[in-house]
């Protein structure tokens, strides 16, 4: 049995020097049975003349692990199992491992000492030398991605693993055997770096939040009292059953709080459906038409006073439009294609006004409007929307006219006076286009208005027909159009067969989000908004369909049954359970809670540089937790 062997059978030997050891096992066992050198030659122990360990320089520092020619694999294996051992004894183990017959291990002095081709080495110098400085630099390397995990749990397990990982790869490499002891060590000391983290920065978070919340500052506009589950709902399967139990417990329960929310919540819709109760259709549309006369009468006088003046002025001269209109007719009569009599004839038609008398500005402006008509019935119905080629020639012609008319205004008004015209005749191009195809213009071209039309404009489902028919509109009409969106609303809801209740209500308005979105402005779109915000949080206050007089459910058979054989340990659980219940949803509860959700975790420039900190700090602890392990 060689040196090595009796330390590693008998652990207690291991710190003692061979020069020591060697000795006393021979006198202990030996020295009456061979001479001590037989017994030095048995045992592998050559006597060391006596050496200075302090004059020995480390083993990274041999040529061995720094010369590029030197440098091996088994050299590289050697380098990492030394940064990786737990301690010297186990870095020699690594060394004698991947070098083989070329390393020669021995103990001078409690300090283990290695020989190389290149020389001797310690495996650490005394004090804190280059070896401590680079082993503490890959302890924490290792150990900082474990310093950032999200919770007690993840930290605990990542710092556990980090540790098995180093002593299987040290064991790997020829090391000693995994020690579990440092890995639950490790797992330990990083749960309880993160435990104190985490309270310090909820601390921070309670402290530096706010209670504040939308759906408690509607319940207290609107009347409604909130809980602490409508804004913080349970979100697991034991959670929501724990709340509907509590809401069961008669007495000290949630119940009856649910009961006199849902009353609250009642009135809440009924105040709304009166606030809009009334309106008139027949006022909906006396608004559009008196808005569209408005615009368009404003419009309309600018027109007539700027062609007034301008007809004083004379003759318009046609410059631009005699110049397509001939084009045109070259286009049209064009040999080898077919021709369009009706075009040319149209064309003819307007040349024949123009030849019959000098054009002022109005006269121009009616034989414009006139030709713009003929223009469209240039094609067949059936092709209006793709204009053929005829049509676009004509088309020519009419943008010609407008040249000349623009041209005209220009050189004869202010520049004041030229930028009003263009606005008012845009007023009309748009009037005019806008109303072209959509449901309004049927409801203002007909003389016979009922409701369901005027309804169908109001509760269209196109954006643009509903911000159509807002525009269109006095403040009156407005009015009466939001009374008749609420109105709507409480009618569907009615007609249900549950009636009229805060929840259908709730899931009506979603349906009515575009007329919301449209005739809803400001404050009282603000309001009903925030009111359906209020009854989709305290859905609960409906849902638990509260029967008893006192505003429980009756419990089940199990309750019941237990109540049967033991009534006090019943009452006084049950009580037990809904204080807590009544507790958790008390406001000042509800109000703690939103202090820490108010600041997500880790959201805080604070709570980043504690993680920082405490990633650093246990990081740091590790490494020093691992060089104290080797000390020992």
């Amino acid at each position: 049995m060689t040196l090595d062997e009796v330390r590693q059978k008998y652990p207690q030997y291991k710190e003692v020097p061979d020069d020591k050891l060697a000795p006393a096992l021979y006198d202990k066992f030996y020295k009456d049975k061979i001479s001590f050198e037989d017994f030095s030659s048995q045992i592998g122990y050559t006597t060391q003349p006596q050496i200075d360990i302090s004059s020995l320089p480390e083993v990274a520092r041999a040529p061995e692990f720094n010369e590029l020619s030197n440098i091996s694999m088994p050299a590289v294996k050697a380098g990492l199992g030394v940064l990786l051992a737990d301690n010297d004894e186990s870095a020699a183990q690594i060394i004698k491992q991947q070098f083989g017959d070329e390393a020669e291990l021995s103990n001078i002095n409690g300090k283990q000492v290695v020989t190389l081709p290149s020389g001797q080495y310690v495996i650490n110098k005394e004090g804190f030398s280059a070896t401590d400085f680079a082993k503490g630099f890959v302890d924490a390397l290792a150990f900082t991605p474990a310093g950032k995990a999200g919770t007690v749990a993840g930290a605990i397990g990542a710092n556990a693993a980090t540790q098995a990982g180093i002593d299987i790869a040290e064991q790997g490499l020829g090391g000693e055997d995994m020690q579990v002891e440092d890995t639950l060590m490790a797992g330990a000391l990083g749960g309880a770096f993160k435990g104190a983290e985490n309270i310090i920065g909820g601390l921070y978070r309670y402290f530096r939040g706010s209670p504040a919340n939308e759906i408690v500052r509607e319940g207290a506009e609107q009347g409604v009292p909130v809980m602490t589950s409508d804004v913080l709902p349970p979100a697991t399967f034991a959670g929501k059953i724990s709340q509907q139990t509590a809401e069961k417990i008669p007495l000290a329960g949630t119940g009856a709080a649910r009961e006199v929310q849902q009353d609250f919540r009642n009135k809440a819709v009924q105040e709304i459906a009166d606030k809009y109760g009334t309106f008139s259709y027949k006022s909906i549309i006396d608004s559009m038409k008196t808005q569209q006369n408005r615009v368009k009468g404003a419009a309309g006088r600018t027109l007539q006073s700027t062609g007034e003046k301008l007809d004083e002025v004379g003759e318009v001269p046609l410059s631009s439009t005699r110049e397509i209109i001939d084009e045109v007719k070259a286009e049209l009569s064009k040999e080898g294609v077919i021709r369009s009599e009706g075009a040319a004839d149209d064309l003819a038609t307007l040349v024949n006004a123009f030849d019959e008398a000098p054009q002022t500005f109005t006269s121009l402006k009616e034989n414009r409007t006139a030709f713009r008509d003929i223009i469209e019935g240039a094609d067949k119905a059936e092709r209006s929307q793709l204009p053929s080629r005829a049509k676009a020639l004509l088309q020519k012609v009419g943008g010609a006219m407008t040249e000349d008319m623009e041209s005209f205004a220009k050189s004869n008004l202010t520049p004041k006076e030229f930028a009003s015209w263009k606005k008012a005749n845009k007023i009309y191009a748009d009037q005019a286009q806008t109303l072209k195809k959509s449901k309004l213009k049927n409801v203002l071209d007909k003389g016979d208005i009922t409701p369901e039309s005027v309804k169908q404009l109001i509760l269209s489902k196109n954006p643009s027909e509903l911000k159509l028919a807002y525009n269109s509109m006095t403040q009156s009409g407005k009015a009466n159009a939001r009374s008749a969106v609420i109105s709507n609303i409480v009618d569907n809801v009615s007609r249900r067969a549950g009636g009229m209740t805060p929840n259908a209500f709730a899931t009506e308005m979603k349906k009515f989000k575009p007329q919301i979105d449209t005739f809803f402005k400001g404050q009282e779109r603000k309001q009903l908004e925030g009111l359906q915000r209020l009854l989709n949080a305290t859905r609960r206050a409906q849902d638990a369909a509260v029967t008893t007089p006192t505003g429980q459910q009756v419990l089940g058979a199990g309750t019941l049954a237990a109540a049967a054989t033991d009534l006090g340990a019943t009452i006084l659980s049950a009580g037990t359970v809904g204080g807590i219940a009544r507790l958790y949803e008390s406001a000042p509860v509800r109000n703690a809670l939103l202090r820490l959700a108010s600041v997500p975790k880790g959201s805080t420039r604070f709570e980043k540089a504690l993680l920082d900190a405490q990633t650093a700090i246990n990081a740091g602890a590790q490494s020093g937790r691992s060089a104290q392990s080797e000390q020992e």
